[in-house]
């Protein structure tokens, strides 16, 4: 749960996602640049859903995160857009 704090509790303003990648149907790999061109990534297992429009050079303006149950969901909206750009949802082992 410490990556998704790290994901959720950080400022990503004038960030980017640089990178996604979905190995296995199962785990999910996303790789974030700041402003300071820092890149932090960060693999979330037990993908079940998701969805993602074209987030390359896109800026973030917010990472919200949902929990419902043993159901963790992840939006991240676009600064240029104000909608989603990537939404997933996984089981909390």
């Amino acid at each position: 749960m410490n990556v998704i704090n790290k994901l959720i509790n950080n400022s990503w303003a004038d960030a980017e996602i640089i990178d996604l990648s979905y190995l296995n149907n199962d785990i999910l790999t996303l790789k974030i640049k700041n402003y300071k061109e820092e890149i932090s990534e960060f693999e979330i297992k037990n993908i079940f859903k998701l969805f993602f429009e074209d987030y390359l050079n896109d800026d973030i303006s917010e990472i919200k995160g949902e929990l419902l149950d043993d159901v963790y969901t992840i939006s991240i909206i676009s600064a240029s857009t104000d909608k989603e750009i990537i939404k997933f949802s996984f089981f909390i082992d």
